[in-house]
């Protein structure tokens, strides 16, 4: 590393270190200051950070300033010593040169790597795949709801092709309607592939499926994937196709795409192969990288219950420096994700030097390889610092709110368990109230760390403010939150902005202040009897 560099980070990491001290004694107990989290957000979403992609000098940056802000708050290593939670994962580099060839009717269509398609090898057999591929609608495969696309087709070492989502948007009584559930993510589906035993999955991409463009799919896919070392069920074969190109294959096989998508409405839907020939070329590259959790623990002053924990998480990982736009190559990631950051350092400092008194015990997380498909967090419920069984909740902060004070906050996945009449209760005190999440159909829930946790039975939510702003005309929240993630989001144009307005974090602060209180009071949380998840 260049040494002009690293006096940069080590003066930047001291001063920031000094300014938290002094804005800490300075402050009320049980108050957070907007300056606080405007420092944390300016730091790490610095440029010297790099975006802090996994495995980077900039993530290391990011790894250093949490350890340095833990050891002192005076909160206790996670670990025989080291507030590190090191795990070995697998790094695998996209073949950027890759082909993807469509041949019918005696004619070869050429497809482009980021204008048409995006993939990912993750272990296919020579490095390519060549054969007809079979359609498999919305490839879920759920008895508890009636569906399986798969029937009992076997699709072994076959290119499969579907769409993500789910059936019955508009139907309330299919799965949950325009709500996205954990069947419509695209992790689902590549792992429901490789359960089948497919070589790959090429999913349809569309703004309305997706919830969100190509440009998120090809910034997110251009740059290395990782995967837990250990994880046995990886999809060799892993691709994204735009809706236009999907429309050319599908009509290139005497089929039209409307038809198929209205076929996938069918429970009686049955796997179709395409008559049309598919050829993917693509380079496996792959290596060795570790993977790093950094966390502090409160232990709890009461003795009845200070066995039991509650886990606050907030993810740090970013796409680093990858495909440049405008001018500008480097991921800040500001809002996503150091917002959050900034309220699980203010509160691991205001809780670690006892300013504000905690029952349970409390666990801070930074947790890493959220944006790889939430592996950071998988690994933690997989090597918890305190049993699951004693591990009570967890609270999630995830892009969180930027832009000022509102009357009203977003608790998402509240709704799955008891934690929903804690935080109502919580907002109750605030003068807040809950509102429901504007866009279920972007299925927030099942999109970040929170939901690691609830796989592993723990209840779980992410806080986030609401859509009321203070002084700003009643559309406000909707258009700054849509604004955001047509122009900002997974892009390097993630960065501080004129609009910043840091009250708001100091908000979501104390209500989970508020909130853990509650949650130390109730002493256990029970999944509604609907939910998902089970303890």
């Amino acid at each position: 590393m260049n040494k002009k560099i690293i006096i940069i980070a080590v003066v930047i990491l001291a001063t920031s270190a000094m300014l938290l001290i002094q804005a800490n004694e300075n402050k009320k107990i049980g108050v957070f200051e907007p300056s606080i989290f405007e420092s944390h957000v300016r730091f790490l979403s610095h440029d010297l950070l790099e975006g802090r992609g996994i495995g980077t000098r900039g993530s290391g940056l990011a790894q250093l300033y949490f350890e340095t802000i833990f050891r002192l708050s005076g909160l206790e290593p996670v670990a025989d010593g080291s507030y590190r939670q090191v795990y070995k994962m697998l790094r695998f580099s996209p073949d950027q040169s890759g082909e993807m060839i469509i041949e019918s009717n005696g004619s070869a269509i050429p497809l482009k790597f980021g204008d048409d398609f995006i993939c990912t090898n993750f272990g296919i057999k020579n490095n390519t795949w060549s054969g007809k591929p079979v359609f498999i609608g919305y490839g879920i495969c759920s008895p508890t709801d009636g569906w399986d696309f798969y029937k009992d087709t076997d699709v072994k070492g076959k290119l499969l092709i579907g769409f993500t989502n789910e059936p019955g948007r508009d139907n309330p009584s299919i799965f949950k309607g325009k709500e996205l559930t954990w069947f419509g993510r695209w992790v689902y589906k590549y792992e429901e592939a490789a359960r089948k035993g497919a070589a790959g999955l090429i999913i349809i991409h569309s703004d309305a499926d997706a919830g969100y463009s190509w440009d998120v799919v090809r910034n997110s896919w251009s740059g290395d994937t990782f995967k837990l070392a250990d994880d046995k069920n990886i999809l060799p074969l892993q691709m994204w196709i735009t809706e236009p190109t999907a429309r050319e294959l599908v009509k290139n096989s005497g089929y039209d795409l409307n038809d198929l998508r209205k076929k996938s409405e069918n429970r009686h839907f049955k796997p179709i192969e395409l008559p049309v020939q598919i050829t993917v070329n693509s380079k496996l590259t792959a290596g060795a990288t570790d993977g790093v959790n950094v966390a502090g623990i409160k232990p709890g002053s009461d003795p009845k219950l200070k066995d039991k924990a509650i886990i606050l998480t907030a993810h740090y990982d970013h796409f680093g420096i990858g495909r440049e736009i405008e001018g500008d190559s480097i991921y800040n990631g500001a809002v996503d994700n150091c917002t959050a950051l900034s309220l699980l350092l203010a509160l691991a400092d205001a809780y670690g030097r006892g300013r504000i008194e905690n029952k349970m015990t409390l666990i801070f997380a930074a947790v890493d390889a959220e944006e790889e498909g939430m592996l950071g967090s998988t690994y933690y419920t997989m090597n918890p610092a305190v049993p699951l069984r004693d591990t009570i909740a967890n609270i999630n902060f995830e892009m969180n709110n930027a832009w000022g004070e509102t009357r009203d906050v977003v608790a998402i996945g509240a709704d799955k368990s008891d934690l929903m009449k804690m935080v109502s209760i919580a907002a109750s005190h605030m003068k807040m109230t809950i509102t429901a999440d504007n866009a279920p159909e972007q299925g927030f829930f099942y999109r970040s760390d929170q939901l690691s946790f609830a796989r592993a039975g723990i209840p779980a939510l992410w806080v986030d403010g609401g859509y009321n702003y203070i002084g700003k005309p009643d559309d406000y929240g909707a258009k700054v939150r849509a604004e955001y993630r047509a122009k900002y989001y997974h892009k390097p144009s993630d960065q501080i902005t004129g609009d910043f307005n840091y009250t708001g974090l100091t908000q979501i602060a104390e209500l989970t202040v508020l909130l853990i209180k509650e949650i130390e009071t109730a002493g256990n949380i029970n999944w509604d009897k609907k939910a998902d998840f089970k303890r």
